[in-house]
């Protein structure tokens, strides 16, 4: 495959950034640059920094670039890890994770995502966070929640496949916050939940250490006893 490699990324790329080319068809071209990422591995290196700059491009010059997400998010994962720990092209991820975080911050307020661009999504921020922990460094709190409510939307899933993904990339993610921060100092998190018809509880957790919190929750009963207002 390697003495095919460089007229076929070149097709692919040229294919890619056309504007004659239908706009069907270029998902599955960037599916198909995921796969030669893999298969590749250590061998795609050379290929990675033109590749996410035309991916980026392309899927940015679309009125609408959702068409391309899952094949896009694939084809991250791909490229990252095909990368080896010690290679200069870790530099070249460092310098497009700004347009990955903004792809998953996008799927993440998107309510009706579906669930297996959810799976991909949490995929690749479990690649991000276990192989460049440091991008988390920076973010603010609602970015970092954004990421957070992508991540239970995948342990809610009814997709085993979705549900495991999802709780691996939350257990890198939360190894990342706890090294790097993530978050200001005296940050303030309130959790709501409704009771009854009327009644709700809250909970408020400050954190001053800037060391992120994750809660994991499968069930929760919760018990209230109101005492009765006197005449």
């Amino acid at each position: 495959i390697l003495e095919y490699a460089d007229a076929t990324i070149s097709a692919l790329l040229t294919s890619l950034s056309s504007e004659g080319v239908d706009l069907s068809i270029k998902p599955e071209i960037a599916t198909t640059l995921a796969e030669i990422a893999l298969a590749l591995d250590i061998h795609f290196s050379k290929y990675v920094d033109t590749v996410l700059k035309t991916v980026v491009i392309s899927k940015n010059a679309n009125e609408n670039p959702t068409f391309m997400r899952e094949s896009v998010i694939d084809l991250y994962s791909g490229v990252i890890q095909g990368i080896n720990a010690d290679s200069s092209d870790r530099n070249v991820i460092l310098h497009h994770s700004g347009d990955m975080l903004n792809d998953l911050f996008l799927i993440a307020l998107d309510e009706d995502t579906a669930d297996n661009i959810i799976s991909s999504s949490c995929g690749l921020l479990g690649d991000l966070a276990l192989n460049y922990p440091q991008i988390f460094s920076d973010l603010d709190s609602e970015q970092m929640e954004s990421l957070n409510s992508l991540l239970t939307k995948g342990k809610i899933s009814d997709c085993n496949k979705t549900k495991s993904v999802s709780f691996w990339a939350s257990r890198h993610f939360s190894n990342a916050c706890d090294t790097f921060g993530g978050i200001e100092d005296d940050v303030h998190a309130v959790k709501k939940a409704r009771v009854g018809e009327e009644v709700f509880y809250s909970m408020r957790i400050t954190v001053s250490n800037k060391q992120y919190i994750t809660q994991n929750i499968e069930t929760e009963n919760v018990t209230i006893r109101l005492k009765p207002s006197i005449s």
